[in-house]
């Protein structure tokens, strides 16, 4: 992970685990954050159908792997909701309601939004205008 990336993760991370605990306080249900070892059954992580939604931020050398590997993988894992969050272009995809199974499975709703939306995606607001963009070589693929 490349420091642009990584550091988009972790300002991304944090952002996020404040609306968390804000939905926690408004719910009264206690809600969490995971890596990407939440999925992997090796770790002890959760169920895929336990994932209410999964974030990814686009990496400048692989966007491949946001965007063809997991759109494949995780509507056939039940995951609900799926944000690509793309600080190459400034953009964010909200994809959701999973259909079908095995490589027929795939979301039927989709949305894109440019960064600084204040989007909705299932029982959060979120507002993408802190999201900061790659700059110079870091966006390129």
């Amino acid at each position: 992970m490349s420091w642009p990336h990584g550091g988009f993760a972790v300002s991304w991370r944090r952002r996020f685990r404040t609306l968390i605990r804000d939905l926690s306080l408004r719910t009264g249900r206690r809600w969490r954050t995971r890596g990407s070892a939440a999925l992997d059954a090796a770790t002890n992580g959760v169920a895929p159908d336990e994932v209410l939604l999964a974030a990814e931020i686009v990496s400048p050398s692989n966007p491949d792997n946001d965007y063809v590997a997991k759109m494949r993988d995780y509507p056939a894992m039940g995951i609900e909701h799926y944000l690509i969050v793309d600080p190459r272009t400034g953009l964010v995809h909200h994809h959701a309601e999973p259909t079908g199974s095995g490589d027929a499975a795939r979301y039927t709703y989709n949305r894109e939004y440019a960064f600084g939306a204040k989007i909705e995606i299932g029982a959060w607001r979120l507002d993408t205008g802190v999201f900061p963009r790659y700059t110079g070589e870091d966006s390129e693929g």
